[in-house]
């Protein structure tokens, strides 16, 4: 029997760019796909964005988060202009009758078949969070010799789907000062989470030549992404600015590729402006 599967972003006006590259990728990677996508909107979504994503991919639901629960509690970065906590929303979400909702992080682009995800049947599955890029939280030192999930992929059958969930994250996310909802997923969710392959979310700022050979998906991590209005070869020196100091050569190559990959998309979308 065929499972009901969705995709849950959270999403605004200042990642439209970003969801264009991400929806152009996954299609031309994946053309079995039909399942819904559900948008988590903040309120700050145009209809004008809207209707462009559709061009792209018709199946395109917009659900307002419920930003009324929220009102105690917000994370501590605020570079993407979005309220991050907004997505526990996905534990209120079992009455659409999916059996799965899987959520991504709209900076991501799509290089190879991801179908193995949609086999999954774990209650919920993330890929591993990079050990190399440090999670300290101010009050909240989160174990460095513990493995911890990425959640950029993150991944929840029906039967997770509990709104006990959402309070008991939200009770956590107003008890100290978080960065985002990772530390708070992670903290929470500890104990409960089964580990995808890590070729699902590469993230580009410690990525390898051999990991972008592998990767499925790769996620353009970072506080600065290569949308905003700074020079985009300026972005993926901050991608990779660490490993660059150890690796000149191998550095100087990922940056080409990964802006290679991004300009790509980008090209792409055009056609739907």
């Amino acid at each position: 029997m065929n499972r009901k599967i969705a995709m849950l972003l959270a999403l605004n006006d200042s990642f439209i760019l970003s969801m264009k590259v991400f929806l152009i990728s996954l299609l031309e990677s994946n053309p079995w796909f039909s399942s819904d996508i559900l948008i988590l909107s903040d309120g700050n979504l145009s209809d004008d964005n809207i209707l462009k994503l559709k061009k792209i991919y018709s199946k395109i639901i917009i659900i307002p988060a419920k930003k009324a629960d929220y009102t105690c509690c917000k994370p501590t970065t605020q570079q993407w202009g979005y309220n991050l906590f907004y997505r526990f929303d996905i534990f209120d979400m079992k009455s659409l009758g999916y059996d799965r909702i899987i959520i991504f992080d709209s900076d991501m682009v799509f290089l190879k078949d991801i179908r193995e995800i949609w086999k999954d049947n774990n209650l919920f599955s993330a890929c591993g969070k990079h050990l190399g890029i440090p999670e300290i939280e101010p009050g909240n030192v989160i174990e460095q010799n513990r493995k911890r999930f990425n959640c950029g992929l993150m991944s929840f059958s029906r039967e997770f789907l509990n709104p006990i969930h959402k309070q008991n994250l939200i009770k956590l996310a107003t008890e100290k000062s978080w960065s985002s909802d990772q530390p708070v997923f992670n903290v929470y969710f500890a104990n409960d989470v089964f580990y995808l392959p890590q070729k699902y979310n590469v993230v580009s700022s410690i990525a390898s030549v051999q990991s972008l050979k592998e990767a499925c998906i790769i996620q353009y991590h970072g506080f600065t992404k290569p949308w905003h209005s700074v020079e985009v070869e300026e972005c993926f020196e901050q991608f990779v600015k660490d490993e660059i100091n150890k690796k000149v050569t191998s550095g100087k190559l990922i940056i080409k590729k990964l802006k290679h990959i991004f300009d790509t998309y980008v090209e792409k979308s055009k056609k739907y402006d």
